[in-house]
């Protein structure tokens, strides 16, 4: 009470808002992994990005599907709040990954309704670039390629094997074993190993090869070349940390599974020519007398 007068003293204050900043993770070249990156939101001064003291630091992971959330925020009075969002570079389980280094900033503006609530009237977003509509952070996976080794022997009978006595040949073929297109002769080495040059992969699949020896299935002075032909299926699957491997598979013409490539030669004489041979007896000091 003042004076005669009765006063009422009334405090006016809106209800609280809450509000939580979200976004995406957009991951190309592999599936996306839940909880597999890291993304941080702390409280700025401005749109500039000024640090605050004491600033609140919010952080959180992704979701199998890409999408994230930090922690509900509650906000007890009218204005607009900065925030920095940045996404946690190497903060994936996987090698071969290049990060978004974006940052945006995010402004939510709080107002009061004048009808006892705080409401959120608007939420932007701004990176360096300019403008955005929303957070995504876009990443990409590319593995490191790999290669693979196809070698074999040469197993020479009948005579001695020399460098350079056989030729190889391997041909790009598909799933159903059809020769396409030579893709490279190799010859013996002198111990008879022979080895294609190293084949670079850099996609997961699977890659076919047939193998043969030149002249295979002829007999060419005196040797019998084999007519084998071999199989060769090249596995190459991604390790989901950042490398591609391979795994070589020998088959023979048949499918049937084989421990490596060795083709079989033989060397062999053949004829049914025959010989005659002639001389001459001299004897000094008589004569030879006939049948002596």
């Amino acid at each position: 009470e003042e004076g005669n007068r009765v006063v009422f003293h009334n405090i006016y204050k809106p209800e609280k808002v809450t509000y939580v900043v979200t976004g995406n993770k957009i991951s190309s070249g592999r599936p996306l992994l839940n909880d597999e990156f890291t993304f941080i939101m702390k409280e700025v001064a401005d749109t500039n990005g000024t640090a605050l003291s004491n600033a609140k630091v919010y952080t959180t992971t992704n979701m199998v599907d890409g999408s994230f959330a930090f922690d509900e925020i509650t906000y007890e009075a009218a204005g607009i709040y900065y925030y920095q969002v940045s996404e946690v570079i190497g903060s994936g389980n996987s090698h071969g990954i290049t990060y978004d280094k974006t940052i945006y900033i995010v402004a939510v503006t709080i107002t009061d309704n004048k009808e006892g609530k705080l409401v959120v009237t608007d939420v932007s977003y701004t990176t360096p670039a300019g403008k955005a509509d929303q957070i995504i952070f876009r990443n990409s996976y590319v593995p490191s390629p790999t290669s693979a080794l196809i070698p074999g022997d040469k197993d020479l009978t009948g005579k001695v094997l020399l460098e350079d006595d056989f030729q190889f040949e391997i041909y790009v073929s598909d799933a159903n074993w059809q020769t396409s297109t030579l893709l490279e002769t190799v010859a013996n080495a002198a111990d008879g190993t022979f080895v294609f040059t190293a084949i670079d992969y850099d996609k997961v699949g699977s890659y076919y090869y047939l193998v043969k020896e030149v002249n295979g299935g002829k007999v060419i002075d005196g040797i019998t070349y084999d007519a084998a032909t071999y199989h060769v299926r090249i596995d190459v699957v991604d390790n989901l940390e950042g490398n591609l491997s391979s795994t070589v598979h020998i088959y023979d013409a048949y499918d049937v599974p084989q421990e490596s490539i060795v083709f079989r030669n033989v060397y062999a004489i053949s004829g049914t020519g025959s010989v005659t041979l002639e001389g001459e007896k001299n004897l000094i000091g008589r004569d030879i007398v006939d049948g002596e």
